[in-house]
C-alpha cells in the first residue's frame, strides 16, 4: 500500500508530499468518505518560533524543444504547450482539469463533479510538466480545499524572504558541483530514524573535506562582490 493510500484510509496520521496531493487525494476520497478532510501543517522554526521560508525562482521546470526538429514537429509541440497554458475559465482549461463532460465528469448544480472514470484517467498535474497558465487556485467541486489551501498560504506567506541569489544564474566550479550529492537522501534518513545525527555530522565533515569550505567561500565572494548574475 502506498503512503497516500495508507493516509487516506486512516492508517497513518501524516503524509509528506507536494501540494498537488491536496486536491487529488481529497477528490478520490470524497465518494467513499464524504467527511474526509486533509490539511497542511504550518511551518515553524526549530525552536518552535517563526520560520524563515526562502523563496524560489518563479519557474523551476523548463520545457525545451529541439531546434533541429522539422518545422511541423516544432509547431505541434508549441500547439500542445499553448493548449496546456490555457487560463482558468476556458474550455481548454476545463478539459485539462476535468476531462470530457459525460465521461469524466458531470455537472451538478452547475459545478463539475468527477466520475469514477474521471478519477482514474484525468491527471491534470501531468500537463504542468509541459506548460502552465498563470497561477490560480480554483476547485469548484471541492471549495473546502480552496478555503483550507488559501488560508494556509495566508498564514505562511508573511514568513517568506527572498533568497540570497534569487533571480541569479550561478555557475559553480565543475569540481565542486556535485559534492552534496546524497545529502538530501541522508536528511530523509535522519528524519525517519534510519540514520543518526552522528551520520549527518560525518557527512558534513566529508563535504568539507571534498571542497565544501571552498564552495562556501565561492558563494561568499559572489555576495561580497555583488556578482553571480548571468
Amino acid at each position: 500500500m502506498t503512503p497516500t493510500l495508507r493516509f487516506a484510509s486512516g492508517e497513518s496520521l501524516m503524509l509528506s508530499g507536494g501540494d498537488g496531493a491536496w486536491y487529488t487525494t481529497s477528490v478520490e476520497q470524497r465518494k467513499t468518505n464524504p467527511d474526509f478532510r486533509m490539511n497542511a501543517f504550518d511551518y515553524f522554526a526549530a525552536d518552535g518560533g517563526d520560520p524563515v521560508l526562502w523563496s524560489r525562482n518563479g519557474s523551476s521546470i523548463w520545457t525545451f524543444v529541439n531546434k533541429d526538429l522539422p518545422e511541423d514537429r516544432v509547431r505541434a509541440a508549441v500547439e500542445i504547450a499553448n493548449f496546456a497554458a490555457a487560463p482558468y475559465g476556458t474550455v481548454e482549461q476545463r478539459l485539462r482539469q476535468y476531462g470530457i463532460e459525460g465521461t469524466h465528469y458531470t455537472l451538478e448544480d452547475g459545478l463539475p463533479v468527477r466520475t469514477e472514470q474521471g478519477n482514474a484517467e484525468v491527471v491534470p498535474e501531468s500537463y504542468t510538466f509541459i506548460c502552465s497558465p498563470g497561477s490560480f487556485l480554483a476547485f469548484p467541486d471541492l471549495p473546502q480545499v480552496v478555503e483550507d489551501f488559501t488560508a494556509w498560504q495566508q498564514r505562511n506567506f508573511p514568513f517568506g524572504k527572498e533568497a540570497l541569489f534569487a533571480g541569479r544564474q550561478v555557475q559553480e566550479p565543475a569540481r565542486l558541483a556535485n559534492i552534496d550529492d546524497g545529502i538530501p537522501d541522508l536528511e530523509d534518513d535522519v528524519v525517519r530514524g534510519r540514520k543518526s545525527i552522528r551520520d549527518a555530522r560525518d557527512a558534513v565533515e566529508d563535504w568539507r573535506r571534498n571542497g565544501g569550505d571552498e564552495l562556501r567561500d565561492f558563494y561568499q565572494r559572489l555576495l561580497d562582490e555583488g556578482e553571480g548574475a548571468a
